[in-house]
């Protein structure tokens, strides 16, 4: 994690994409659709992604999402690693 920006602190909330700004101009990173949003919310993190122009990966350990098209889903966050390109979850079989 390479900075925490607090809504409280910042005076902005998610899903106001200056938020999401706010975190990456502290990173130093421009915001495009190749920067990943990774969170639980669809109202929150989905739509605050895409309004600043993210790719949002919706964390939806269930599926039961009731908005399924227009964005990625993720059960559980080893699942990244194969939308990173790197190995996916360890099969426990």
């Amino acid at each position: 994690m390479g900075v925490v920006v607090d809504s409280a602190v910042v005076g902005v909330s998610k899903p106001d994409p200056a938020i999401f700004r706010i975190a990456l101009d502290a990173l130093g990173v421009p915001p495009s659709r190749t920067v990943l949003h990774v969170g639980d919310s669809l109202r929150y993190d989905v739509t605050g992604a895409l309004a600043a122009g993210l790719q949002p990966v919706h964390l939806d350990p269930n599926g039961f999402c009731p908005a399924p098209d227009g964005h990625r889903h993720i059960r559980a966050l080893a699942e990244l690693a194969g939308i990173l390109g790197g190995p996916g979850p360890v099969d426990a079989r």
